[in-house]
Order: structure tokens, then C-alpha cells, then sequence
């Protein structure tokens, strides 16, 4: 069986702000039974996670029961500046001003690795129609995420839309949600 994560990517938040908020979000998640207090080592990689608690169930779809007692079933908050990649469903973009749904190829990860190095106002042109946008506005079935917060759910069922724009409004920043399949 293969791992998969749910990763909600705050793209305005400052590296500065990134610690305080995750831990905010982090609280409110705890009070709210979604997450469990204690640290587990619900998620992959050497730092601890927090499992999914009696309240997670409200916030996914489908009728899977949470909590869910996977070995990789939990949250982690990661902080620093970081690209939220998709991992093995790859990289698939939508043009904004001409619809065009593409695989974006080597410029876009020339532009990723410029994000990556502080390059803040870097740009990516669709391949298709050369409209040039920041690269952190390009949106797709299967785009990065770019931020210096990001909460990563490791083999939750879909997020629910409102619970991903309650974040959004708790940080009172943009988000993006990126799935991401090892």
C-alpha cells in the first residue's frame, strides 16, 4: 500500500509569522478533537505528528470512520520556507486565461528551484497561450504549493472544501490545497 497526504499550503504567511501560526491552527485543531494532543509517530519522517482525533470525521467526505488507525495517519506542521510538491501524481497546470490544462516541463521547475532560492516574484508562462503569471498563482489538478507554512494529513479520506476555507479564515491567508501521492 502506497502513502498519500492532504497538504494545506498558507501562501501569504511570512517565514517570520509561520511558527506562531501553525501552532495557533495546531491548538484549534486539538480543541476541536480533529487532531490528538499527544505526538505520535503517525507521520513519515523523523519528527512527530498528531492522529486524527473523534472530530476528524466532521471534516472529511465519504464514509470512511475516523479516526483512522493506520500506522501513517496523522498531522504535521511544517514550518520554513518550502515547496509542497505533488510527489508521484506528477505536475498538471490550468492556464487561467486560456483554459489549457498541461504538463508544464522543464521551465516550470527552472522557476520552482528560483522560488525555492527566495526569488519571490519569479514567473511562469503557459506553454500554450505565453500568458506569464507569478509562479506561486499557477493552479491546476495537480499543482505545488509554496509557502512557509504548510498542514500535511497523511492518508486522511478528502478534505471537506469548508474545513480547508475555515483554515483559511482562522490564518486569514490565502490557501492551497496540494495532493501529494508517494
Amino acid at each position: 500500500m502506497s502513502d498519500s497526504s492532504q497538504i494545506i499550503v498558507d501562501v501569504e504567511a511570512s517565514e517570520a509569522d509561520a511558527a506562531k501560526l501553525g501552532q495557533r491552527i495546531l491548538q484549534h485543531l486539538i480543541a476541536e478533537k480533529i487532531v490528538e494532543a499527544a505526538e505520535s509517530d503517525s507521520i513519515l519522517g523523523d519528527t512527530p505528528g498528531h492522529r486524527p482525533g473523534p472530530g476528524a470525521a466532521a471534516v472529511v467526505t465519504g464514509s470512511m470512520k475516523m479516526p483512522m488507525r493506520l500506522a501513517t495517519n496523522g498531522l504535521a506542521v511544517h514550518v520554513g520556507r518550502q515547496v509542497f510538491h505533488t510527489g508521484g501524481n506528477g505536475v498538471e497546470l490550468s492556464c487561467g486565461a486560456c483554459r489549457a490544462t498541461f504538463d508544464p516541463g522543464g521551465a516550470y521547475f527552472d522557476a520552482v528551484t528560483a522560488w525555492h532560492n527566495g526569488d519571490e516574484n519569479v514567473t511562469f508562462a503557459c506553454p500554450a497561450c505565453k500568458h506569464s503569471a507569478r509562479l506561486t498563482a499557477w493552479d491546476g489538478p495537480f499543482a505545488f504549493g509554496f509557502g512557509a507554512l504548510g498542514l500535511e494529513l497523511w492518508n486522511w479520506p478528502p478534505l471537506k472544501p469548508q474545513f480547508v476555507s475555515s483554515i483559511a479564515q482562522l490564518l486569514g491567508h490565502r490557501v492551497v490545497l496540494v495532493h501529494c501521492h508517494l
